[in-house]
């Protein structure tokens, strides 16, 4: 998939396993503490990550870029996440909106997801993000 605005940037749809719950976050309050929470789902469906290189962190570019393999790989969180993807499927692209009541919430609210992960394959072999 790739980011709807510019059709050039490769993305990363994270969804939950089913339904609309990524996780549970749990928490145990400290000794003396007075929060009240002791858990909150996160729901939403659709979580986009940018996919960049590693070494260099440099986004992959869909036109004109050499589509290579390596042993890693970064996916980085958009942040803002955007309001609509373009996906590919069978050769054939169509822009898809995020709507409101799918975008991510904790505690009732919406919430937001920061971070940038490093992927590699168990096997330690090369692969590529674009296969």
């Amino acid at each position: 998939m790739e980011d709807a605005a510019t059709k050039k940037k490769l993305l990363v749809d994270f969804l939950p396993a089913s339904g609309k719950v990524f996780a549970t976050l749990k928490f145990t309050p400290e000794a003396g503490g007075t929060c009240e929470a002791t858990e909150s789902k996160v729901t939403g469906i659709d979580v986009l990550a940018e996919a960049l290189t590693d070494p260099g962190k440099e986004p992959i570019e869909l036109e004109g870029t050499a589509r290579g393999e390596a042993k890693s790989w970064y996916l980085e969180v958009e942040n803002p996440q955007p309001s609509a993807f373009w996906l590919v499927k069978e050769g054939a692209g169509k822009e898809v909106k995020i709507g409101t009541e799918e975008k991510l919430e904790a505690f009732g609210v919406p919430a937001t997801l920061t971070g940038l992960a490093l992927v590699t394959l168990v096997s330690g072999k090369n692969w590529s993000p674009l296969a």
